[in-house]
């Protein structure tokens, strides 16, 4: 094989070892583009949320009355523990007197007769005692019922709604709603595509466009369910949202990225 032609081998084998090399390189590149592309769409993209208090309490009457007062109006704020309502307790009221005076008349009773111990038959001591006893007993009772009288909040949380007024007669059903929204919950429906990939306390962004709260917040998976939708192929993931002084309202519509 002469020259010339040695050379042209050479020329040959070069441009295919380059072109060996820029295909490895392309289909390297192309791998992590594709990789890359993955990621992106399971984060920038956009799922539909709603943003829904994290409790929502029917407060009810553990019993049955005529409604005094009513404590607090719709919007407003009240803390755990503090009274919202109040029944007329006229008669409890009288029943918790009336038990204080035997009971104090019992522990009278059992002092005086300390004092008489060879007068009285153990029989009549054991009597006395126990007389009373069952009278602290029937105070504490009566104290019982007349607090029930008063009905507390059993969270921090908006009045929502009052069901009744001064007045009114309540039984078992509501007297108030109450709802809780520091934090909020934003559910989410989700494609089975979703399922594996997010996982309980992920974060994530929320967004919202209305108004003064538009704008990207923090929030982080609560809850993934397991339970898939036949029907449209879907689950439900729950995120929390914090929501210091109850700026953010519930009910509004927001977008949420993982």
């Amino acid at each position: 094989m002469d020259n010339n032609n040695k050379q042209r081998m050479k020329g040959f084998k070069r441009q295919a070892w380059w072109m060996t090399v820029v295909l490895t390189v392309s289909m390297n590149v192309i791998g992590l583009s594709t990789a890359q592309a993955e990621t992106l769409s399971l984060t920038e993209e956009a799922l539909d949320c709603i943003l829904e208090p994290n409790k929502n309490i029917d407060v009810s009457s553990p019993v049955e009355g005529v409604v005094d007062e009513v404590m607090v109006e719709r919007g407003s704020y009240i803390k755990k523990g503090a009274p919202v309502l109040t029944l007329r307790s006229e008669l409890e009221a009288a029943t918790v007197n009336l038990a204080k005076a035997r009971a104090e008349f019992g522990s009278r009773t059992v002092e005086r007769n300390d004092k008489l111990q060879d007068l009285i038959s153990d029989h009549e001591k054991d009597e006395i005692a126990t007389d009373a006893q069952i009278a602290q007993l029937e105070l504490q009772e009566a104290k019982v019922r007349l607090a029930m009288k008063t009905i507390y909040s059993p969270i921090s949380g908006l009045v929502i709604e009052t069901l009744k007024e001064e007045g009114e007669f309540v039984s078992a059903d509501p007297i108030m709603t109450i709802v809780s929204i520091n934090p909020l919950h934003a559910e989410v429906i989700a494609p089975v595509s979703y399922l594996g990939k997010v996982q309980k306390k992920q974060k994530a962004k929320v967004g919202l466009e209305s108004g003064p709260f538009k704008g990207e917040y923090q929030a982080s998976v609560k809850t993934v369910d397991p339970v898939v939708d036949p029907a449209s192929g879907t689950f439900r993931i729950q995120l929390t949202l914090p929501n210091p002084r109850n700026k953010i309202p519930s009910g509004l519509k927001c977008q949420v990225r993982f």
